[in-house]
């Protein structure tokens, strides 16, 4: 092919407009939508929370600065027509480290094997293109057609560079949810934080307890805790001062509301908060509630009605309507230990033997286990015969 007439120039300039805002659409929406948490939970951690990431700017920009690199590349190497989108091959490169390196930022910043698997993959850079440049054109401009002809094998390459992006790039579903829960609260969004991966079952102990300070928030800690995953007990239930640099949202802000800060590193949750429940000077309502649910997660339901008859002053003829997983925790304590309380709940009675009866049933059969956990995974009584 002449690449000095008129055809091929037309053709060269479609391709480049083409495969250029194909990639500014694909790294700008995969940065701000897919990578905007992890970049900005990185520039948090690393600026030690001076700066914060605003994800449609910094998406903009990163996007600017790939499309520069390309655009430097491209003017070195000059592949043209049907080979033009592999000068992207960095640039999509790039794109993969950044991500996957900053995915590492909240608990260890290391470049990991991006060490040596990026210089590596700009050395095949070297020679896919010099292998490329090499080849003659398979196109004739008399035959016609040529911008689609020239333009399909640019777009699969386009597709494989992508795919191989977003393989190489951190997808870590619990570091995405945790960043988007901490932005939320750190706006007051607390609706929007609850939405945040509530259909997950991944977890870690920050979003743990930011789900659960979002649910005390709303007055919805004793209704809706276990409708969430909980796997790590009371402790589950507070943040660790020491994340307060790298934390969007400020372990501090929960200590306040609580009433305290904890006296030393690694204090339990529950020697913590029934420190701080004995203090009426220190102590919040809010405290209160945790207090509850810390019992209720480390299934110690002797010190839940102990504390429940406190705190709602409870009794044989309170008629007080109590949170769901109060209620449930009442049930399954009075069956525990006939006679030391009467408490009269005829619907939570009705339910709590349903369960009993499929959880024997499910001893038998799979079926029956399997529709077990779907019908009763959110209660109180399910989490106290299963999670350990």
């Amino acid at each position: 092919m002449n690449y000095n007439n008129p055809s091929s120039i037309r053709t060269a300039r479609v391709i480049a407009i083409v495969c250029g805002s194909l990639f500014c659409i694909f790294s700008y929406l995969y940065i701000w939508k897919v990578q905007g948490g992890i970049l900005g939970m990185a520039q948090h951690v690393l600026s030690n929370g001076l700066t914060v990431y605003f994800p449609p700017v910094g998406a903009g920009i990163i996007t600017i600065l790939l499309l520069f690199l390309q655009m430097l590349l491209n003017r070195i190497f000059k592949l043209q027509r049907e080979w033009h989108c592999i000068s992207y091959y960095p640039s999509f490169f790039t794109l993969a480290m950044i991500s996957s390196v900053a995915s590492t930022a909240y608990t260890h910043f290391q470049f990991g094997y991006w060490i040596w698997l990026y210089p590596a993959g700009l050395v095949a850079f070297l020679f896919v293109v010099s292998f490329f440049k090499h080849l003659s054109t398979t196109f004739d401009v008399r035959a016609g057609g040529v911008i689609i002809r020239t333009l399909i094998p640019n777009l699969i390459t386009f597709i494989v560079l992508a795919i191989i992006c977003m393989w190489l790039s951190d997808t870590n579903e619990v570091a995405h949810d945790q960043y988007a829960i901490e932005y939320s609260l750190s706006k007051r969004d607390v609706d929007s934080a609850l939405e945040i991966g509530n259909k997950s079952k991944a977890t870690n102990p920050e979003i743990t307890a930011l789900r659960i300070y979002s649910l005390q928030k709303k007055d919805l800690l004793g209704e809706k805790l276990f409708m969430y995953p909980q796997k790590y007990g009371a402790d589950g239930m507070l943040l660790n001062l020491a994340d307060s640099v790298r934390m969007i949202f400020p372990p501090m802000r929960l200590y306040k509301e609580l009433g305290a800060y904890p006296r030393y590193a690694n204090e339990s949750a529950v020697e913590f908060l029934e420190l701080l429940n004995k203090s009426e000077q220190a102590r919040q309502p809010m405290a209160e509630q945790y207090l509850l649910c810390a019992y209720l997660l480390d299934r110690n339901l002797d010190k839940f009605v102990e504390k429940l008859k406190v705190v709602y002053h409870f009794n044989e003829d309170s008629v007080i309507k109590l949170p769901r997983y109060y209620q449930e925790a009442l049930v399954l304590y009075q069956h525990n230990h006939p006679g030391k309380i009467n408490y009269k709940n005829s619907i939570q009675e009705a339910n709590y033997e349903d369960y009993r009866r499929m959880v024997k049933s499910s001893a038998i059969s799979q079926v029956s286990k399997n529709r077990s956990k779907v019908d009763f995974g959110n209660t109180y009584w399910w989490y106290y015969d299963t999670v350990k």
